[in-house]
């Protein structure tokens, strides 16, 4: 037995709901980026203030921040694409599909959006291990 295709009103309800989805991704972005740049701090911080941790767990630390937070936003931007990738689908089978926003021309799927996300991760890490390092030479840090 063949399924029937949707109707109208759902293939829109649809196209809302994806629209939803992809600026709670966008929004969780921001999130993850804003927390690892507060968790790399704190780890500078708690190198300035005990002494007895050893450097390398702390960089350890710094390492596994930022790449799990890069992990995370690359599985939400591609989370977001496929959901792009689905709206577009959506909308090939609405007929008035004019009414809907225009697709971006350039940088459909946001790649510089991620990029910049996680170079600021990274500089935030190369920052904190920096200071980590300078700590036990003696030095102030940055």
């Amino acid at each position: 037995m063949q399924r029937e295709a949707p109707s109208r009103d759902w293939l829109v309800a649809f196209y809302h709901e994806a629209l939803t989805d992809i600026r709670w991704a966008k929004e969780r972005t921001g999130d993850i980026v804003r927390w690892a740049v507060i968790l790399l701090g704190a780890l500078t911080a708690l190198s300035r203030s005990i002494a007895t941790l050893d450097n390398l767990i702390l960089i350890g630390f710094a390492i596994l921040v930022a790449g799990g937070g890069i992990w995370w936003l690359v599985d939400l931007y591609m989370f977001a694409r496929r959901t792009r990738i689905r709206l577009d689908t959506i909308l090939a089978d609405v007929s008035d599909h004019s009414r809907y926003p225009i697709k971006r021309r350039h940088d459909r799927h946001h790649v510089k959006y991620l990029v910049i996300q996680s170079l600021v991760v990274l500089v935030a890490c190369f920052f904190g291990i920096v200071a980590i390092v300078t700590r036990s030479a003696g030095g102030d840090g940055p």
